[in-house]
């Protein structure tokens, strides 16, 4: 059974609206080690189709930037979880973002799956620098770096 990075997060830290496993209303977004790599992370989502963006058939941007957000905060909280030796049982240190910067390669399909890839590039103390990349239909449809910062 995969234990989600998102699974481990604290109780009152588990309500957000991207990730949080608490939310009902909320997309759940579910990371994990990929093990095929083991450094990095991934996730699979599909937002509503009608989270278009300005023309059809397209997410909106907003929304590119909020999964991104949430699956490199997730990676950032199990690599600090890796750097403190907790185990995939442990709760999990909780990070939130202190800058993210999104850069939209080309425009992201909506009614596909999308993939999230991202991986912890530098830890130093309480800041974590995760880059990640959303890939549809096999393509990079925008790339990510963020800087994520340990609460608890």
């Amino acid at each position: 059974m995969t234990t989600y990075f998102q699974d481990r997060y604290p109780d009152n830290y588990a309500h957000c609206y991207g990730c949080g496993r608490l939310n009902q209303n909320g997309w759940r977004i579910s990371s994990s080690w990929d093990p095929e790599h083991p450094d990095q992370a991934f996730a699979v989502v599909k937002p509503p189709a009608e989270l278009t963006g300005g023309w059809a058939g397209n997410l909106w941007g907003g929304v590119v930037a909020a999964v991104l957000d949430c699956h490199s905060a997730g990676t950032a909280a199990a690599s600090k979880a890796r750097e403190l030796g907790l185990s995939d049982q442990d709760e999990s240190p909780r990070c939130v973002t202190a800058s993210l910067a999104v850069d939209y390669l080309k425009p992201t399909p909506v009614g596909v799956p999308l993939r999230l890839i991202a991986q912890a590039s530098s830890i130093d103390g309480r800041k974590i620098w995760v880059d990640a990349r959303l890939e549809a239909e096999g393509e990079v449809c925008a790339t990510s770096r963020a800087l994520m910062i340990q609460v608890v």
